[in-house]
């Protein structure tokens, strides 16, 4: 059996879970490795003090737009190439994956440009003081830079796990990753860099993943054959990434613009503050990576059985993860809560407003994402069939329509309490129209 046919066989024939766990688990490894990025940046930025605590906090919603941008080509048009294998038309693939880098690569290089130019009053907009900004240029001029490779590298990811091939797609991501963690302590304490050793440790990292992915395809035997000779212009695949890849990207940048509000409405509490909720929204990070990582293994199964006219092993497939993720969710908030306060320590060593403060959101937060999972598979299930209207209304519910209100009612009420209390009723709300979606839609009886 070639290579082709038996990444074919993985989406087609295997048992359901065996499928699950080969396409979830390398592709959650990955997106954990992705979190763990701004994870690592910031436990050692941590130990430099809370005013660089905070300035890290500031740049970290950037990421999440330069994920958005990867995610609206590499999910978007990885859905369509999941049902496009199910119908076995592969050069209509590698038009797609063509159209998709490309496509995503020129944008995120002119909004980086955009980005760099306008650099002093965006950071102001994000939530920047006059006693954080030397801190937040130093770390965020290179940073942002790298959000080019950081973009290819998650369009990279999600095409590959789109052709049933998650294996490569983890080892590129655990290389930057390991990179990122030796080169952190070495340009920030060693060499006496500072914040800036965090992002030229973060750039040199994505870098190298980058170089992994090009690598790959030079090899010639990924089923995408990228190629710029099929960039063209195509409404019809244009039509399908925007589809299913506009939510998605809408999500991330509703959550980037979530974390930017919270530092803003933490802004007239202090820099301890913005500081506080920038560690608890790090740890939670750990969380939605694990379940997005595992999900991104669930949505070309999905797609490509949908695409094939198997509902049944779609609706086996969307009972199994979402068992899978609602346990995950709720070990993961009891160890939150648990241990609270020695997670927020590990990130802070100065301070006992940082330290309060954490150790509260982080215990709220673990609460109200125990409902998450349910949330996302769900959302999931619609974007990967294709039904982008139910999907496009769970991805901005939460973090927009829900959380940004919710956020500003609160907080103006009750202060840094309300501050802390707007994700818990933001979850609320968003499982009880996931809910409603979820009894609505006929093809999925898990029963």
């Amino acid at each position: 059996m070639d290579e082709t046919q038996k990444r074919m066989d993985l989406l087609e024939k295997q048992p359901i879970q065996k499928a699950l766990l080969k396409l979830g688990i390398p592709t959650m490894i990955g997106m954990l490795v992705s979190a763990l990025y701004n994870i690592v940046d910031a436990f050692f930025v941590g130990q430099l003090g809370t005013l660089q605590t905070a300035a890290v906090s500031i740049v970290y919603p950037l990421t999440m737009v330069g994920t958005g941008i990867g995610l609206l080509f590499g999910s978007g048009a990885g859905s369509y190439i999941s049902r496009l294998l199910g119908k076995k038309d592969y050069e209509k693939v590698s038009v797609c994956s063509s159209i998709a880098i490309f496509s995503g690569t020129i944008i995120i290089s002119v909004l980086v440009a955009c980005m760099l130019v306008c650099f002093d009053p965006l950071m102001t907009v994000l939530g920047a003081t006059d006693s954080t900004m030397i801190f937040v240029k130093a770390y965020g001029m290179i940073y942002i830079f790298g959000l080019i490779f950081n973009v290819f590298n998650v369009m990279m990811n999600n095409l590959l796990v789109a052709e049933g091939n998650p294996s490569f797609a983890m080892l590129a991501m655990l290389v930057g990753g390991c990179t990122n963690l030796i080169l952190d302590p070495i340009l920030i304490f060693t060499c006496h860099m500072g914040v800036a050793g965090a992002a030229v440790a973060t750039l040199v990292s994505r870098f190298i993943s980058t170089v992994l992915y090009l690598l790959y395809l030079l090899r010639g035997k990924s089923l995408l054959h990228i190629s710029i000779h099929r960039w063209r212009p195509d409404g019809v695949v244009y039509g399908q990434i925007f589809k299913i890849g506009l939510p998605v990207c809408i999500f991330q940048l509703l959550s980037g613009g979530a974390v930017s509000l919270t530092n803003i409405a933490a802004r007239p509490f202090g820099e301890t503050a913005i500081a506080a909720m920038g560690i608890v929204n790090r740890i939670m990070s750990l969380d939605t990576s694990i379940l997005y990582g595992f999900l991104k293994g669930y949505s070309p199964l999905v797609g490509y059985n949908y695409g094939a006219g198997n509902k049944k092993r779609v609706a086996e497939a969307t009972k199994t993860v979402l068992l899978w993720s609602t346990a995950v969710n709720i070990l993961f908030g009891v160890v939150c809560i648990l241990f609270s306060k020695q997670l927020i320590y590990l990130f802070n060593q100065e301070s006992m407003a940082v330290m309060e403060i954490g150790r509260l959101a982080l215990t709220i937060d673990a609460v109200s994402f125990m409902t998450l999972g349910f949330q996302i598979v769900i959302g999931n299930y619609f974007l990967s069939i294709g039904k982008a209207q139910q999907g496009s209304i769970l991805s901005m519910c939460r973090q927009g329509f829900f959380f940004i209100p919710l956020l500003l009612l609160f907080t103006h009420i009750w202060g840094i309490p309300g501050l802390i209390l707007a994700q818990l009723a933001t979850d609320i709300c968003a499982t009880i129209l996931t809910a409603i979606l979820w009894k609505t839609e006929k093809n999925l009886q898990l029963t």
